[in-house]
């Protein structure tokens, strides 16, 4: 009975350690989630964790408004070049931006958010910035006289 108590006391420390093990580097790996994003003049800064949500919504709301703009404008382009090269800057964004609306379409129907939904949008906020710019610009660039 003692060595049956042991042999159970034993594989439970095992059990644990090994769940404390799998642990120890997702939390190492989330404590040091940070991004890094290019400002308007060049700079690059890091964001530490306690604004991401922040940056997230603002990459997102800009991303939005961007492409309500390309639904209100793009109609008004008489060249099929500028229209060609405004098509390509939109999927560009659409692509690079893809994370970043799966997570917001996620959290708005009330879905869980796994852990790798979240660093992918991580990954995802300054490419979906950079690409949004670019289509801004784009867009800027077609409409001006």
């Amino acid at each position: 009975m003692t060595i049956s108590i042991r042999l159970a006391r034993t594989q439970e420390t095992a059990h644990a350690f090994a769940r404390a093990s799998m642990l120890a580097p997702l939390l190492c790996l989330v404590a040091c989630v940070s991004a890094e994003r290019t400002l308007p003049d060049g700079r690059v800064e890091r964001v530490p964790r306690s604004q991401l949500p922040a940056y997230a919504q603002e990459v997102f709301k800009h991303r939005n408004a961007v492409s309500t703009e390309y639904l209100l404008r793009t109609p008004e382009l008489d060249d099929d070049s500028a229209a060609a090269g405004l098509a390509a800057a939109e999927q560009a964004m659409d692509r690079a931006c893809a994370p970043v609306d799966a997570l917001a379409i996620a959290y708005r129907d009330g879905q869980d958010v796994g852990l790798r939904a979240k660093l992918d949008l991580v990954h995802a906020l300054a490419p979906c910035e950079a690409a949004t710019r670019a289509a801004e610009q784009a867009l800027k660039d077609a409409n001006a006289p």
